[in-house]
């Protein structure tokens, strides 16, 4: 712990407030699809785990065989194309471009709604570990975040923000995560990444060789095991990092 140096964040549902939708992407697409086709549509969330899977991959495949940038702004049509997919793997049938395109309407429509909103204790939390001599840095699987962060007073806290949704460069890849020590000009290993998703967050922590920081959920991909600290709530960095 003495050699951290820097602490490194995920954004949503780390720094902020996840939407009031329901808890985790599932139930997001349960909703999304019930909008779509009706109350009574349902699939299991271990089924929406592999149409997931293939969508993303099908998506993936084809923005690395186009040798697109880390900072690629993810296009209408891109998300188009995964929606189209992920409802064909939810078992939808018939005009699947034209659902997916309605699917992805239903989407833009509820995101205009949702204000991102930090976490009580992110302000405190960033401030009071820059007083203590750590550098800061960011790193999120989305476009570029600090329009929102300016906004919202807290992009000053940071040396170093990251972002990408291009397969390779997102997390689970360590990429994001080597180019903040980069920048921050520090070693890796002396620098933790506090993040929510065990499969996403921590998983890019261990490639990097960080401190893995994981933000406790009421939901998990897997047990927690001993390879990583566990906190309840963001303003736990203060008693860790002293």
């Amino acid at each position: 712990m003495n050699r951290i140096r820097a602490v490194i964040f995920d954004l949503g549902e780390t720094l902020y407030e996840p939407p009031t939708l329901g808890a985790g992407y599932y139930q997001y697409h349960l909703t999304m699809s019930r909008k779509l086709l009706g109350e009574d549509f349902y699939f299991p969330e271990e089924q929406y785990k592999k149409a997931d899977a293939v969508a993303y991959e099908q998506v993936a495949r084809r923005l690395v065989e186009e040798g697109v940038g880390p900072e690629y702004e993810i296009t209408k049509q891109d998300w188009v194309e995964y929606d189209t997919a992920i409802l064909k793997g939810f078992g939808v049938t018939g005009d699947l471009e034209r659902l997916g395109r309605k699917y992805q309407d239903l989407w833009e429509a509820f995101e205009e709604t949702y204000t991102p909103v930090l976490k009580p204790d992110t302000r405190g939390v960033l401030e009071g570990l820059s007083d203590r001599g750590y550098r800061l840095g960011l790193a999120t699987n989305w476009s570029d975040p600090s329009e929102q962060l300016r906004k919202d007073g807290i992009l000053d806290f940071f040396q170093s923000v990251q972002y990408s949704l291009v397969p390779g460069y997102s997390k689970p890849s360590p990429y994001m995560l080597f180019r903040n020590a980069q920048v921050l000009g520090l070693n890796p290993r002396m620098c933790a990444f506090v993040g929510n998703s065990i499969r996403v967050d921590i998983e890019a922590a261990r490639r990097a060789e960080m401190l893995p920081i994981l933000l406790l959920q009421v939901y998990h991909e897997r047990p927690i095991d001993d390879g990583l600290i566990g906190i309840e709530r963001l303003a736990d960095l203060l008693d860790i990092f002293q």
